[in-house]
Formats: C-alpha cells, structure tokens, sequence
C-alpha cells in the first residue's frame, strides 16, 4: 500500500510540474495583464529539446522531484499530517510546511500541540506516537494506566482507614489527636477525591477512543531528519535494513553455543552453530539480540565476528567485536546478521542516530533550492551589468567585459 502511494505522490508531482505550474504561472500573469506568447524561433527550439529523449526525460525527472520535495512536510515527516480528539484538531505537518514556504518570517504558525488537548493528560507537548498507539488500541494503552490508579485508591482508602482509626481510639481513651494526624487525614482525602476524578475522566477518554472519536493521519514515511531514532535497538549508526546486494550482508541467523578459553588478538571468543542450516561464512558479523516474549529484539548485546568454519560449514568460532558496558551474553544467544526490519531504517541511520532517508530527501531539496536561487541570483546580475556595460560603453564596457573573463576563468 505505502508503494503504491509513492508512486501515486510521484505520479502527482510529475503532473503538477509538467500541466499544474505552467497553467498557475499563465493564470497570474493573465491576472497581472500580462499576455505571453512564445515566438516560432522558441517553439522550434522546445521541440529540438524535447525530441532529444534522455535530456527531456532526465530534466523532466529532476524537475518533478523538486516539485515533489516543496511537500516533504506532509510526506516524509514525524509529526502526523492530521490529529483530531473530540472537537480538537490539529494539522502539525501542515504547519511545517507552511513554515517552511513562508521562510522570510520566524515560523508564523505555532507548532505546539498540548497533551491535555488531546485526551493525554498533563501540559506539556504531545508525543504523536504514544497518540497514534492509543488510537490503534484504547484498551490495551488504558488498562495499565487504570488499574494502576485504582491500586493507588484502594492503598489511598486503607491509609486513610487507618489514620481515621487512629484519631478514633485516642478521642475514645479522652486524647486529643495531634494536629498533623487530622491534617494527612484531610490531605489524604482530597487526594482520593482527585484520584477517583482522574479514574472517571480516564474512563470517559478511553470511551471516546474506543469509539472513534480520536484520528491520526500520518506521512508516507513517519521518521523527520532532525529526530533520532530512539526506537530502534542497538546503538547508532545502523546498518541499511533494505537488503542491497553488495552492501548490505544476506540474512543469517545463528545461536551463542558456549564461551572458549582461546583468545584471538586479546578477545573472548565463542563457539558458534548455524539455526538456519545456511553455512556460516569467515568475516560474517553477528550481532547477539535479546528479545521479548513476542519475540521481538528489545536490545543488541554486541557483535561477532566469525573467525573460523568447521569443516561441516554450521559451526564455528567467532571473537567479540564489541559488547554493551554491562552486558552479558547469556548461553543460546539468538545471533542474527541483521536485525531490523525490511522497511524499519531503509538506508540506516547517521553517527548521531537519525534516519538517512529524510536526511536525504531534505538534503535534496536544500542543494537544488540553492543552486537555482544562485542561478537566479547570476542571472539578475548578468543583466545588470549587461545593461551597464550597454548605457554606458567605452571604457565601462571595456573594463567590466575584462573583469568578466577574468572572473570566469578563475578555477573555483
């Protein structure tokens, strides 16, 4: 589905580029009373270029994906296209990009969303992807969050029996009770009074979306270039995930079958068997997981590098490369040479862990960007010095068309 998509949003920017603008760039000059119309000579000379095949369809890719990058906000972004709880919503990549079109002003439009807004207690900034979880599973995100205040209520209500126990046998044996037992008492009580209140109000938002009243619309690719990517395990940077052949190394899975006493250069190594029944390989590096229940990888205890093939080809002996300060590797250890999903970090992450593929994308349209404002900018003063060098002549037109060749000739 998400494949499909991509080519629908690249299929739309190709049309927006080849009909879209041009029809937009006629319609304002008609509205400003300017009339254009192309001579023979320019007729003739856009038909010799499109007729050239490779240069009109690389000029008609690159421009296409320029005028798709204008929208990377709503497409390659960690921040939801669209959030609605109840009455409330909010369009925080539509804001981003509208920041960032309006580059000349110090984002006009606020990118703060409060938790309390949208059904999640407390007032500070929303965490989209703990809204979009409970969104996709209300009673599985509330039930731990309830049944832990309702413990706090019945620990609350024990307490407070006994404190007003206490106060009851000293006023029975004629004592005054002290001050500051009435007055946890008190304190106590309007603490129950709170917690029962946040019990209600948790029930009425996990009944709100539970019934859908809550929504998240979110980018093709939910990961931003400014973000690290804290989600994944192990520690940055991450290897591709997209299997590449020559980069990235095929899928092998192994298990930890028990510690040697031999050191290779210095390091612990240990014995090695193959789970896949694909041979091992000399110089494979495996990296030691531990995993959940569902298992699914939680952390990476470290690296191996398989040094040594037994001649069966499914054993062997690999030294430890690296391994997590702490970190033990238990016995039956799952071993794996990759670990994350296909789709999950496509090109990896950077030294500072965020992911490369809207690093890219964005990158992309910053380069272009600027290099068609320089291009605008050479152009502006090519003419005016044109115009200079044209009015008033002589030796203006001299010196000025000297400094040019000199400056054209200069190697950077």
């Amino acid at each position: 589905m998400t494949f499909l998509l991509t080519l629908l949003v690249l299929a739309a920017g190709v049309l927006l580029t080849q009909k879209g603008i041009p029809w937009l760039f006629r319609m304002a000059l008609g509205i400003c009373g300017i009339h254009v119309r192309t001579s023979p000579v320019t007729e003739k000379r856009l038909r010799r270029f499109r007729s050239i095949r490779r240069g009109y369809i690389s000029f008609v890719i690159v421009t296409s994906c320029f005028t798709t990058s204008m929208f990377l906000e709503v497409l390659v972004n960690d921040r939801p296209v669209m959030i609605r709880y109840g009455d409330q919503t909010a369009y925080p990549a539509v804001r981003d990009l509208f920041n960032t079109w309006i580059f000349f002003r110090d984002g006009p439009f606020s990118t703060f969303d409060r938790s309390g807004d949208f059904g999640i207690p407390g007032d500070g900034p929303l965490d989209y992807k703990s809204f979009g979880k409970i969104v996709a599973d209300p009673t599985g995100s509330f039930g731990p969050i309830a049944e832990g205040l309702r413990n706090d209520v019945k620990s609350l209500e024990q307490e407070i029996s006994d404190t007003q126990q206490e106060i009851d046998e000293l006023i029975a044996d004629g004592e005054e009770p002290d001050d500051w037992l009435v007055e946890d008492l008190q304190a106590a009580r309007i603490d129950l009074t709170k917690l029962r209140g946040q019990i209600a109000e948790l029930g009425d938002i996990q009944q709100l979306f539970a019934s859908g009243g809550a929504s998240i619309i979110w980018p093709l690719y939910r990961h931003g270039p400014y973000k690290n990517r804290l989600d994944l395990p192990g520690t940055a940077p991450h290897g591709p995930s997209l299997p590449i052949p020559g980069l990235t190394p095929r899928y092998r899975s192994a298990i930890l079958l028990g510690s040697n006493e031999q050191l290779l250069g210095g390091r612990p190594t240990y014995q090695v068997g193959s789970v896949d029944g694909k041979p091992l390989e000399e110089g494979l590096k495996l990296f030691v997981i531990e995993e959940d229940a569902d298992e699914r990888i939680t952390d990476v205890l470290g690296i191996l590098l398989v040094r040594e093939v037994d001649p069966d080809g499914l054993h062997g002996t690999a030294e430890v490369l690296a391994q997590g300060e702490g970190k033990i590797f238990p016995d039956k250890a799952q071993l794996v040479s990759r670990f994350l999903e296909t789709w999950e970090a496509p090109l990896g992450t950077s030294d500072s862990g965020i992911d490369v593929v809207p690093l890219l994308l964005y990158g992309f349209r910053v380069s272009v960007g600027f290099a068609l404002m320089v291009l605008g900018v050479g152009y502006l003063i090519g003419i005016l010095a044109g115009a200079i060098m044209g009015y008033y002549g002589g030796w203006t037109d001299i010196l000025l068309q000297r400094f040019i060749e000199i400056w054209g000739s200069v190697p950077f």
